[in-house]
């Protein structure tokens, strides 16, 4: 078994819950192959193994690839011998019991941020077929103007923790898909939309949306 993950591809795939069945998916080295790290120590950390011979997510569950928020708190280990410590995301429901067996907080959670009101810039939020709310800065103008024919919500219409854990920003995975509309100066204006927008008053679809 090696001492240390230097080197070591990255081909491990990897998901943590954040709330309700919303999951961070990511790739890792295998940890579980250091000396004095076993699967039963990141099975602590709310790890779920995926791909071949690994486990599956429940039905429905909605996952998030390379998001930049939310993200899951990451936790360190202190080791013997060449490695020195590993760190790794933790589940949100297991980072006291991690915390209890001796791993420590490195990196908080971080949750999306919303701004249901500004003098230039406000949340919008689009709506994808998987359940997921994909949550981007908008011009406040162009949101009054062109909300509604993209489908987007706003900010204040968050309101339970059950939306709030469907909230994802900058991710890759999903990603909703953009609409572009011609205006009567020649420039265009595109955004994104919901999966269901009516694309009304002109808009056309530029890009499919992309969830896993």
């Amino acid at each position: 078994m090696p001492s240390y993950t230097r080197g070591k591809p990255r081909d491990q795939i990897r998901a943590v819950l954040l709330g309700g069945n919303s999951y961070y998916q990511f790739k890792t080295k295998d940890l579980a192959a250091v000396n004095s790290v076993q699967e039963s120590d990141l099975a602590l950390l709310g790890h779920i193994k995926l791909g071949e011979g690994g486990e599956t997510l429940p039905a429905g569950a909605i996952v998030f690839l390379r998001a930049n928020s939310p993200k899951p708190a990451r936790v360190t280990k202190t080791l013997t011998g060449t490695q020195g410590s590993i760190g790794t995301f933790c589940a949100a429901q297991a980072l006291q019991n991690a915390l209890r067996n001796g791993w420590n907080l490195s990196k908080g959670a971080t949750t999306v941020s919303l701004r249901a009101t500004g003098s230039r810039t406000v949340t919008a939020i689009a709506s994808l077929s998987n359940g997921a709310l994909y949550a981007f800065a908008l011009n406040k103008a162009d949101f009054e103007s062109y909300g509604a024919d993209l489908k987007l919500q706003g900010a204040e219409s968050i309101t339970s923790d059950t939306e709030r854990s469907k909230l994802v920003s900058g991710s890759s995975l999903p990603r909703p898909g953009k609409a572009k509309l011609v205006l009567t100066t020649g420039s265009i204006f595109s955004s994104y939309c919901s999966h269901d927008a009516p694309l009304s008053n002109g808009f056309t679809r530029m890009s499919a949306e992309r969830v896993l």
